[in-house]
C-alpha cells in the first residue's frame, strides 16, 4: 500500500524559501493552474491522496479545498504560514501554526484534520508532543536521510539574517541525527495520546529518499529502480508538490522560480513524468491518503 501526498506550497511560498520577500496573492499559479491539472491527472489514474495546505493561503480558496475533499482526498495541515518550526517554546507560534491551522482548515473543508507536515521538514521530537496535544492523529514531517542535512544547509544559507550561527549548527546536527531515526511507520506514545509518524520513504541502508523532486536530477530508470528497491517497505508514501504541475516557460512564472527543481522542463514532459511514475508506483499497489496508513506499524 502506498500513500500519496501533495504539499500545496504557493509560488510565493517557494520564492520566500529562496530569500524573496513575496506576499501571497489570489492569482497564485499553484491554486489557479496547478491544482486543476493535478486533479485531472489524479482522477484519470484513480489516485487518492493527502493534500497538505498552508492554512493562511487555503482560506483564500475555500471552494478549491472543498472540491478536493469532495473528490475523496484528505485535507491536512502544512502549518498556518509556512514558518520554520524552530522554536516550539514560543506559545504564540505553537498556537498559530499548529492549533489555529487545524481549526481553520476544518472550518474550510468540513472535514477532520488528522495530519500535519512541518514546513521544510522541520521535524523535532518536541513537535510530536505538541501535535498530539493539538489533536492530530499523525505527523508526516520526518525525512530520515543524511541528504536532509544538505537541504538544511540551503535553508541556513537563505536565512542568514534570521538564524544565529548557534541555531544553524543545531539545525545541521539535528538533520544528521534524522538519518538514524526509524524509517518505517511508527507509533509514538505521548502524554496526550498516541501519534503515528509517517516518514518520507527511503531506500533501505542507503537511506536515499524516494521523493518526486529527485526524479528531476537522475535518469528515470535509476529512479524507478530506487522505487522498486524501496518496496521492501510494505507501506510507503510518495511525496509531490502542487508546483510539480507547473512549468516556468509554459506558465510564464516569476523568473526567480526557474532554479526550482523541474521548473525548466516543458509542461508536457513534466506532467508526462508524473503520470509515468504514478502509473509505475500504483501498478501493483493501491494509492491511499496518508490517514489510511495510521494503523500500520513497523
Amino acid at each position: 500500500m502506498i500513500g500519496v501526498s501533495v504539499d500545496v506550497d504557493s509560488i510565493a511560498a517557494h520564492l520566500r524559501g529562496y530569500g524573496r520577500a513575496v506576499n501571497f496573492n489570489c492569482n497564485d499559479p499553484v491554486y489557479c493552474t496547478a491544482i486543476p491539472r493535478l486533479l485531472e491527472v489524479f482522477d484519470r489514474q484513480g489516485i487518492k491522496a493527502t493534500f497538505f495546505f498552508i492554512a493562511d493561503e487555503a482560506k483564500e480558496f475555500p471552494d478549491i479545498v472543498k472540491e478536493i475533499a469532495c473528490r475523496g482526498h484528505e485535507i491536512a495541515s502544512h502549518s498556518m504560514t509556512h514558518q520554520l518550526l524552530l522554536n516550539l517554546n514560543d506559545p504564540e507560534t505553537v498556537r498559530r501554526e499548529l492549533f489555529l491551522s487545524k481549526t481553520l482548515l476544518e472550518e474550510i473543508s468540513g472535514t477532520d484534520i488528522l495530519g500535519f507536515r512541518a514546513p521544510s521538514w522541520s521535524y523535532s521530537p518536541e513537535l510530536i508532543d505538541v501535535l498530539a496535544k493539538a489533536g492530530y492523529l499523525y505527523d508526516a514531517s520526518l525525512f530520515p536521510s543524511a541528504l536532509m542535512a544538505l537541504y538544511r544547509l540551503q535553508i541556513v544559507k537563505r536565512s542568514q539574517n534570521r538564524i544565529s550561527s548557534g541555531g544553524s549548527f543545531k539545525i545541521l546536527l539535528s538533520s544528521l541525527r534524522l538519518h538514524f531515526k526509524k524509517a518505517s511507520i511508527t507509533t509514538i506514545k505521548t502524554v496526550h495520546g498516541n501519534m503515528t509518524e509517517i516518514p518520507v520513504t527511503t531506500v533501505p541502508l542507503l537511506r536515499f529518499p524516494v521523493y518526486h523532486t529527485f526524479a528531476y536530477v537522475m535518469p528515470l530508470n535509476v529512479f524507478k529502480s530506487l522505487i522498486t528497491v524501496s518496496s521492501v517497505r510494505k507501506v510507503r508514501q510518495y511525496v509531490l508538490h502542487a508546483s510539480d504541475f507547473l512549468s516556468f516557460k509554459d506558465d510564464r512564472l516569476d523568473p526567480d522560480i526557474k532554479c526550482h527543481p523541474g521548473m525548466s522542463l516543458p509542461l508536457k514532459e513534466k506532467v508526462g513524468l508524473i503520470e509515468d511514475l504514478l502509473a509505475f508506483i500504483t501498478e501493483r499497489e493501491q494509492s491511499v491518503p496518508l490517514k489510511n496508513l495510521c494503523h500500520y506499524n513497523g
